[in-house]
């Protein structure tokens, strides 16, 4: 058992991603269009305005783009039952073989620490909207959830169904056990007594800091009941060649924000100069590359930044300006904003929760 922040080895981009740029995988479309049929909706008609014709689609072949997914959601949103949260309506069409091979390795995983493992590691194959990691915190993993792009009226809907088909594993566990706290940032919006179908109602959470799933150490050794290890591997092998393509497209990213977070975290003083001749560059050359990635120079600085004060907010007894001036902003009032803007809590009132 090895649990580590950023597990899957794909560091996050720029919260501003532009959604044309996220790909996601035609299957979903299946689960969209099963919901339209239930409500009695036209999915050939609703579809097409998502540019897509359901009478001559081949979900095997091509992506969705990610405004092509946001109107998915949308068009979900309208039809959707008003008085059932819109989230436990779409997850009653999820199977977990929904999510590809992602989801085959997850279902033949040995245990529920091996299939958490997966997820964490293969999960930009198939949701490259939010940035997942886990990290151990005393006898309990917390696996972290934040956003890299807007979708706008249909965030908080996504980001249920995220955690929601997360939550789906321990279906397959014996016996069936409640073993997930699910946490969410935005505020209750049904009762939830509304998620008792995905989820312990009395294990949901409203009004959190973040978005977020625990689970207690001891229950990780919980065994699948779906449990096959040479299949495992062999679509495993599969996941691994996709994860080096995301990798690879990403590559300038990566590097940069490895050194951004080193000279941080050492306390350096350093500007964008100092960071491209580390990586035997020009400033102009990184940050075309970047750019051409989806973000930038600036955006990964403050980032980094936020992501080291919430470190030392959660970790240490240190006040509001030391933390401030540790992570290099210029001042507290700066520092609160933006550390509001990115988090969406203030930083005294994060210190006051840790």
């Amino acid at each position: 058992m090895f649990w580590f922040k950023k597990a899957n080895g794909v560091m996050s981009t720029d919260p501003k991603t532009e959604l044309k740029a996220l790909h996601f995988p035609m299957q979903y479309v299946e689960i969209v269009e099963s919901m339209l049929r239930q409500r009695g909706a036209d999915a050939q008609t609703m579809l097409s305005r998502c540019g897509l014709d359901w009478s001559n689609l081949d979900t095997r072949k091509g992506v969705l783009n990610g405004e092509q997914f946001k109107q998915l959601l949308e068009i979900c949103q309208e039809v959707a039952d008003p008085d059932k949260p819109v989230s436990v309506q779409i997850l009653e069409h999820v199977p977990l073989t929904a999510h590809g091979i992602l989801g085959i390795v997850i279902l033949t995983s040995p245990t529920l620490d091996c299939a958490m493992q997966a997820a964490l590691r293969f999960y930009p194959v198939v949701m490259p909207a939010y940035d997942i990691h886990a990290e151990a915190i005393g006898e309990q993993v917390h696996v972290v959830i934040k956003s890299l792009a807007d979708f706008g009226s249909v965030q908080t809907l996504l980001t249920e169904t995220l955690l929601g088909a997360f939550n789906s594993i321990c279906q397959f566990i014996k016996p069936e056990l409640a073993l997930f706290d699910l946490y969410f940032a935005h505020p209750m919006q049904f009762s939830s007594q509304g998620y008792e179908t995905v989820a312990d109602p009395e294990r949901v959470f409203f009004s959190q800091p973040c978005d977020k799933i625990v689970v207690d150490k001891r229950n990780l050794g919980a065994a699948l009941l779906t449990a096959n290890k040479t299949t495992m591997q062999i679509f495993e092998a599969q996941l691994e060649a996709q994860i080096r393509e995301i990798q690879h497209s990403m590559v300038y990213t990566q590097e940069t924000r490895q050194i951004i977070r080193q000279l941080i975290r050492a306390g350096k003083i350093f500007s964008v100069d100092d960071v491209a001749f580390e990586m035997g560059s020009s400033s102009r050359t990184l940050s075309r590359h970047l750019q051409q990635e989806g973000t930038s120079y600036s955006s990964l600085v403050q980032d980094e930044r936020i992501e080291f004060a919430e470190v030392l907010l959660l970790n240490t007894r240190k006040n509001i300006s030391q933390v401030a001036h540790l992570a290099g902003f210029t001042n507290e009032s700066s520092f609160s904003r933006a550390f509001k803007r990115h988090k969406g809590i203030a930083p005294s009132a994060l210190k006051r929760i840790g």
